[in-house]
């Protein structure tokens, strides 16, 4: 469903967490040919309609595409196919694409996914951009995979400074890739930061805006082989990284959500989106999926010796639909049945006991695996886990204390007691 128009100025839709995401999607990037980037041929469809369509299989009923003048017809025709409410609207330039950034926020209940519409990726990258509350940023903190992106610059869980064409940052960790969720608590941050920069981006801007602009360019220059001119025009129009500024600045807690292993990159030429398909067409996003389920900073025992097959398993269960927690319950059957080996004090029992630990601990592993792989995350589950994890060790030093005490005439239960307390 298509529709041309000029927005209007409405009364301010009360948020609601709970609605249904919007799309902002700015088609104002332009390619190598002079046409939007956003209508590059890719795998049988453009960049634009792909990315329309990934948007309505994870929720996204309505989206609006901000685009030039002379980019209207084509834009509407990449879009056509699109069974979401489209709405093109025409800008001039990127203080206009600013004030409609806040119109269109005015009218969103829920979270607002802003971006650049010639951006490619893998659905499983989009979808976990959108889930959960609050405010977040797709990023990678890979140089070679930025391409044209700015950089920025996190501390633990936050971005705490954006850079744009405008505007610098020091100390960058990572970078910003051209896409971000607005959630419905921060609408008014955004608005904010959309009418504030709208009065800063026209012209004449502020002088230090295109000094800094300007040093960029001779930087690019300098390090990169690629067309400084289109490198700049492109640039000077990033509405989605002004508007990361704004939020920043304006004391939005936005939190980084890292690309990765799935796939990214923002085409600007026929070429570069036939790459981009190749590249596609190569890798397995379900792997990926799979792979980033397992936690990166998981202790070495489990990294090494249990993910590599415990996250199989986490498939298998998806597959089945087993949810999380009765995989967690599972999981405290088999530590039980561990802590009953234990205490019958006997050596088959004891070798009993130690397998089912393990494997309770390999199903431990699986329910979290689980829960980033289906997506599927709750309060109770996180405690649930929490709380049953301590129970089974608890049960389990028990055990083995009673077990000692039985079958080998030995009194560990002062070590069992500073054990748990440890």
């Amino acid at each position: 469903m298509l529709r041309r128009v000029l927005l209007k100025d409405n009364a301010l839709s009360p948020p609601d967490p709970h609605a249904a995401p919007d799309a902002l999607l700015f088609a104002t990037t332009p390619g190598e040919d002079g046409r939007p980037a956003a209508v590059l041929e890719l795998l049988g469809t453009t960049v634009l309609g792909r990315l329309l369509s990934q948007l309505e299989s994870l929720g996204v009923r309505r989206a609006w595409l901000v685009t030039r003048p002379e980019w209207e017809a084509t834009v509407g025709g990449a879009a056509a196919p699109s069974a979401a409410e489209v709405t093109v609207v025409v800008s001039e330039g990127i203080d206009d694409d600013l004030r409609l950034a806040a119109e269109i926020a005015e009218q969103v209940p829920g979270s607002l996914l802003v971006g650049q519409a010639h951006v490619v990726a893998h659905r499983e990258a989009l979808a976990r951009l959108l889930e959960g509350g609050g405010t977040a940023v797709l990023t990678t903190g890979s140089s070679g995979r930025a391409g044209w992106a700015f950089p920025i610059r996190c501390a633990p869980g936050r971005v705490v400074s954006a850079a744009s064409p405008y505007h610098r940052v020091e100390g960058a960790t990572a970078y910003s890739l051209g896409i971000l969720r607005a959630g419905a608590g921060d609408r008014d941050g955004l608005i904010a930061a959309s009418r504030k920069l709208a009065g800063l981006s026209a012209e004449p801007r502020p002088e230090e805006w295109d000094a800094e602009l300007d040093r960029k360019a001779g930087e690019w220059s300098l390090e990169a082989a690629d067309d400084v001119a289109l490198r700049r025009r492109v640039s000077a129009g990033d509405a989605v990284s002004l508007l990361l500024v704004g939020l920043v600045r304006g004391e939005v807690d936005v939190r980084p959500r890292d690309v990765g292993r799935f796939f990214y990159a923002a085409p600007l030429s026929t070429r570069s989106a036939e790459s981009a398909a190749a590249e596609l067409s190569r890798r397995d996003e379900d792997r990926a999926r799979l792979d980033s389920a397992v936690k990166a900073d998981d202790s070495p025992f489990t990294t090494l010796l249990v993910s590599p097959y415990s996250k199989y398993v986490a498939r298998f269960a998806a597959r089945r639909g087993w949810s999380p927690n009765a995989v967690t319950l599972f999981s405290l059957a088999l530590g039980l049945g561990a802590a009953a080996a234990f205490a019958a004090g006997t050596r088959p029992s004891l070798i009993a006991g130690a397998l089912l630990l393990q494997i309770s601990f390999t199903v431990d592993c699986v329910d979290g695996q689980l829960a980033r792989y289906t997506r599927t995350f709750s309060s109770l589950g996180g405690w649930l886990d929490s709380m049953l994890d301590r129970m089974k060790e608890y049960l389990v030093y028990g055990g083995l204390a009673l077990g000692a005490a039985r079958g080998f005439d030995d009194d560990v239960w002062l070590l069992a007691a500073c054990a748990l307390t440890l």
